[in-house]
Parts: structure tokens; C-alpha cells; sequence
């Protein structure tokens, strides 16, 4: 088992993704850049995955196997954990059903020497199908930004990237593309705020470390990230549809807090304008009609936009 201080730490955090698993681990344990040590986690899976990940507890470069006897059901408490375990200044989460270039950490930590001041680096990515095959990069992602900025290396302010792209959407839509350093966590980084989220976790979590360090982004696609019917992306019913856009408005009340000066009128009225299409005008009578509310935009604001997209008032 791998021991002492080491650059990178690895977590692989998994739950019943044994199909994806062994190209996953290939990916993780053949990297190029060896200064090491890898954090293998199980939610409790039901699949093989428990075996497979048990066949590698004696490997040189695994530092911790961790098999939770019960299902936390969200993954970034999985994250907390590994995070918690980790020994190097650097933290790669790579998560279990996506795989990497072999070079992708021995470029990546050029990368972050020549930016000496960014604490997350992270690199274009490749959207794969369930098999693995290569359907595109990531640019399409970010078209909606001119100029797309991800089409060339860059590094800027984390509270400009907040401000200009972050703000918008997820722009670090894989946690498989990303090196961060680790003393960007502090105890505030995984409060109860965070750890409720199932879907937008990561985008909050990517906001929380930007607003203290510089962000480097490496065109050079280098990261795989896999499309499957279980991902937490797929939102194929009207519950996971609304539940993902509850978890915006966290994101989004969060931003408020954190940086009142960033100007999020367009987004937040999109997101109203969504949650309100998917209820009828009765929902206004009901208590939790106003859970969907973002901090910063006024109950009268909110109720209004209501009545108007339903034609009751103009």
C-alpha cells in the first residue's frame, strides 16, 4: 500500500459502474506522471464492482480501499471522503464510469507549473457514448459564450470566470478534466448546503473554489467523459427535471451570497420561467410554491413572473 507524502492524489469514487470500472482503472493506475497514490471508494454498490475494486487493494500506488456498507446516495460526499484521506497537494476526482489520456496528469501538471498561480487547471474533454467510442469535444458545450474562449489555452481570475461563464452554467462539466490544489478545502467547502445536492454538487463545488484561486484551462482534450443512461445529466422525468432545477436555485442562492455583485437577473428569470412551465396556476395556492425562489429576487418579483407566463395578469 502506497505511503507518504506524494503530488497527486487519485480518488476514484464508483457506484455500480463494474462495466465501466476496469477502463477506468487502466486509465488511473497507466499514467505516465507516477508521483502517486490512488483512493478507491464504493457507495455500497450491487454490481461486481466491490470484487473488482477488492482486487487492487494490494497494489502498490493504492493508498486506501473504503467499500461504505450503506448507500449515501450522494457523490460528493464520496468526494469529502476522499478528499479527507488524501496525502498530495494536488487532487484529480476521477470519477468511475469516465477514463483519461495515459498523459493526462503528466500534462496537466506541466500545465499547472507553468500557471503558477492557479489552484484548478482542467483540460477540453472528450464526449463518448456508453461504449467509448469519440462522438465530440466539449466545444459545442461552450458555443453559447462568444468568443469561445475553451478553443485555446487560457488562465483568469476565478471571480471573473465566475462572473462571465460560471454563472451561466456548469463550465467544468466533468471532474474527470480537473486537477485542484488541495488547500483550496476548508471546512466550509462540504457544509450541509453542498452535500444535499445530487445533481449540481459539482457546479456549486466548482464556484466555492474558484472565488479564491485562478483558473487554467488546456485545450488540449486529454479527459473522456461517457454518456450513459445512469448519469445524473439524464433528466427523463418531470421529478429529476424539477429536482434539477431545485438544485439550481441552490446554486444560484449560493452565487448570491457569495458574490452579490454578479448579475444574474437573465438566468434566474430562465430558471423561473422553467419551473413555472411545469405547474399549473393553482401551484401559486400551495405552501412550497416558493421554494423555488432565488435569494436576491423578491417574493412579488416571483409571484408575478408566475401570473404572467399563465396570462393572468399582463
Amino acid at each position: 500500500m502506497k505511503s507518504g507524502t506524494v503530488d497527486i492524489s487519485i480518488i476514484v469514487p464508483n457506484y455500480n459502474h463494474a462495466r465501466f470500472l476496469k477502463q477506468r482503472l487502466d486509465t488511473a493506475f497507466g499514467q505516465s506522471y507516477t508521483d502517486t497514490e490512488i483512493i478507491l471508494l464504493d457507495d455500497c454498490s450491487t454490481d461486481e464492482s466491490k470484487d473488482i475494486l477488492h482486487g487492487y487493494e494490494n497494489h502498490p500506488n493504492v493508498s486506501h480501499v473504503v467499500i461504505n456498507s450503506k448507500n449515501t446516495g450522494f457523490p460528493v460526499i464520496q468526494w469529502q471522503k476522499g478528499i479527507a484521506l488524501a496525502k498530495g497537494e494536488w487532487i484529480w476526482i476521477a470519477e468511475s464510469d469516465d477514463f483519461s489520456d495515459l498523459r493526462f496528469l503528466e500534462s496537466m501538471m506541466q500545465y499547472a507549473q507553468q500557471n503558477p498561480t492557479c489552484g484548478v487547471v482542467y483540460c477540453q474533454s472528450y464526449d463518448t457514448d456508453e461504449s467509448g467510442s469519440v462522438l465530440s469535444t466539449r466545444l459545442n458545450y461552450t458555443g453559447m459564450f462568444q468568443p469561445n474562449i475553451w478553443s485555446e489555452n487560457f488562465s483568469v481570475d476565478g471571480k471573473e470566470f465566475i462572473a462571465k461563464y460560471l454563472k451561466r452554467k456548469n463550465v467544468i462539466p466533468n471532474a474527470g478534466a480537473v486537477l485542484f490544489r488541495k488547500d483550496l478545502i476548508d471546512s466550509n467547502t462540504f457544509d450541509d448546503g453542498i452535500r444535499e445536492l445530487r445533481m449540481a454538487a459539482d457546479w456549486m463545488f466548482w464556484i466555492r473554489l474558484a472565488a479564491s484561486t485562478r483558473i487554467a484551462f488546456l485545450a488540449t482534450p486529454l479527459n473522456y467523459f461517457r454518456s450513459h443512461g445512469a448519469t445524473t445529466r439524464h433528466h427523463d422525468s418531470r421529478q429529476k427535471e424539477l429536482k434539477r432545477l431545485m438544485e439550481e436555485r441552490c446554486v444560484r442562492s449560493e452565487l448570491h451570497d457569495l458574490m452579490p455583485e454578479v448579475d444574474q437577473t437573465e438566468e434566474i428569470e430562465l430558471l423561473n420561467r422553467k419551473v413555472f412551465a411545469m405547474h399549473s396556476p393553482r401551484y401559486i395556492l400551495r405552501r412550497d410554491f416558493w421554494k423555488y425562489r432565488v435569494k436576491g429576487f423578491s417574493r412579488i418579483t416571483f409571484a408575478k413572473g408566475f401570473l404572467r407566463q399563465h396570462k393572468l395578469v399582463k
